[in-house]
């Protein structure tokens, strides 16, 4: 319904102003270090990359707004044209994002390098073929087996034993789980 693809829209642009925040926040904060700062930034970008992947598959034609665009304090600074293809943006988050993260975390939930090639590869798996023609972009699609193969040969994910095991609350985060939303129960 209406509704819910409302709150759909409202969610993410809501996530993409929030990493925008945090984002603008970041530049005048001075007593942090150089790789905290990195670190909250590639986060940041992850996140925002993951909010406009998720605009763009289901609205094809939407507006990309990053920190420049974004002021908190003006509400007309996101209104800004849809005419545009948005994936080289969201492909530079996840870029930005998978340069700078590490290959672990010390915190379940937060992303990780692996986490950031993974969405940068499927983003090139959906421009892997024209809807309207049906024709493949190969290059798009070597560039995301690329970044695949990269994940697999890591050796730092395998499937899991049993399949269901990545749809239960005590099997979460397994061996399989490359990047997980951490829902809590209440």
């Amino acid at each position: 319904t209406n509704g819910h693809i409302n709150n759909k829209w409202r969610g993410l642009y809501k996530g993409v102003a929030r990493t925008n925040d945090v984002l603008n926040t970041l530049k005048s904060v001075e007593n942090i270090n150089d790789n905290r700062r990195k670190q909250i930034e590639a986060e940041a970008r992850f996140l925002r990359g993951v909010y406009h992947f998720e605009a763009r598959k289901m609205w094809k034609k939407v507006p990309y707004i990053d920190d420049n665009t974004y002021d908190l304090n003006d509400l007309e600074s996101t209104k800004i044209p849809n005419d545009s293809e948005i994936w080289p943006m969201i492909e530079a988050d996840f870029e930005a994002a998978m340069n700078v993260l590490p290959e672990t975390q010390s915190e379940v939930g937060r992303p990780t390098k692996y986490a950031a090639m993974g969405f940068l590869a499927k983003a090139k798996m959906y421009q892997g073929w024209d809807i309207s023609t049906g024709a493949a972009n190969k290059a798009k699609l070597q560039e995301a087996k690329a970044l695949l193969d990269q994940i697999v040969n890591s050796g730092k994910y395998s499937l899991a034993d049993k399949f269901d095991n990545n749809f239960r609350i005590a099997t979460r985060n397994n061996k399989e789980s490359i990047f997980e939303i951490q829902y809590a129960v209440s």
